[in-house]
């Protein structure tokens, strides 16, 4: 017996779905999610090329501000870039303060300092200016992160600097 829109039963009728259903729903869904996954492992990974390159510019200006605010008192700080190990280290003087290691799928492919180390006066500018170039090996995508020569300013580009 129908009432309105709703439809009551017979005790006798089992509800629920079949297993062939389930089956075909979850089969469908491997099936949408197989042709997704190639997309998203490029989205991902070149987040995280993005992220690195952020990461890596804040680094750099937290170590000029540790050189303006100490005014030279407990040496020079510097940022040392090894492109063999995919790391770079924060260090003041030759104490390590922290090692960065950049995620698989980025490469560190130049560090355009003398002896991949930049270094900052204690008025927070670098002795040399230079650039740090980064790839993401997945997507080819790449990013530059500049420090400008004579006022310290670090931006995120993905143009290499003029």
């Amino acid at each position: 017996m129908t009432m309105g829109m709703s439809v009551i039963r017979k005790k006798d009728e089992p509800g629920g779905f079949t297993l062939l259903e389930l089956a075909m729903v979850l089969s469908i869904a491997a099936v949408m999610l197989l042709c997704i996954f190639p997309m998203l492992r490029g989205a991902l990974s070149g987040y995280s090329l993005y992220t690195s390159a952020r990461l890596m510019a804040s680094d750099i200006r937290c170590q000029q501000q540790a050189a303006v605010s100490s005014e030279g008192a407990f040496g020079i700080y510097q940022i040392s870039f090894d492109v063999d190990r995919e790391v770079y280290k924060l260090k003041l003087g030759i104490k390590n303060l922290q090692t960065v290691s950049l995620p698989s799928s980025v490469d560190l492919v130049e560090a355009d300092f003398p002896a991949r180390e930049l270094k900052f006066s204690v008025h927070g500018a670098p002795l040399a200016a230079g650039h740090v170039y980064l790839r993401d090996r997945v997507t080819g995508k790449e990013y530059y992160v500049i420090i400008n020569p004579v006022v310290g300013r670090v931006r995120v580009d993905t143009r290499p600097p003029d």
